[in-house]
């Protein structure tokens, strides 16, 4: 029993340790900031891993149009495409295009967020300062530290959505890199 008195003893005293060392809105806004460059640097790490899938993708179709090339298209309705099952064909086919449009939702530019997410306009927000210009009244630091504070959280939910996008597109990628090398082994290609 006194070790559980003692256990809420001090978190009592660090909440209180906490509420009485307050942070100045100067300070708050510093870590805001710091915040935004945070998340910034997820979307573009979203951004590069982006890229390498879309080169892997290339690599791909690039093997599967010269595989193809002496061939020529397969035609959907054969139960064999060009020495190929129709299965394997259309499971490389079909995540190619998942792939692909998860890829272009990765890169969809979302200039309205704030809009989407009912935050006020934001100084910090290049869409915004387009929209409106820069204002003639000079923000107080509270004011920056709340407009930070939201772009914080639209930088967050444009880095949530960008790799819930790319968690698709790496996983399509992923079935038809494992569907183009099963195509490569079915037909007897060299390599």
């Amino acid at each position: 029993m006194s070790q559980r008195g003692s256990r809420s003893t001090y978190k009592i005293r660090a909440r209180l340790t906490i509420r009485s060392q307050r942070l100045s809105p100067h300070d708050e806004l510093a870590v805001a900031l710091h915040t935004i460059d945070d998340f910034a640097r997820s979307i573009q790490g979203a951004d590069a891993k982006a890229g390498v899938l879309a080169a892997v993708l290339c690599l791909v179709v690039g093997g599967a149009a010269s595989d193809l090339g002496g061939r020529g298209l397969p035609l959907l309705g054969a139960v064999h495409l060009a020495g190929i099952p129709a299965a394997v064909y259309f499971v490389f086919v079909a995540s190619l295009i998942v792939a692909g449009i998860g890829l272009s939702l990765t890169q969809l530019p979302r200039l309205n967020a704030t809009v989407e997410r009912n935050v006020r306009a934001c100084r910090l927000a290049f869409p915004e300062v387009a929209r409106h210009g820069c204002r003639q009244t000079v923000p107080t630091a509270a004011q920056l530290r709340d407009e930070a504070w939201d772009q914080a959280e639209v930088l967050a939910v444009i880095a949530l959505r960008k790799f819930q996008h790319l968690r698709i597109a790496l996983f399509a990628t992923g079935v038809c890199v494992a569907a183009f090398l099963s195509w490569m082994i079915m037909s007897g290609a060299p390599g």
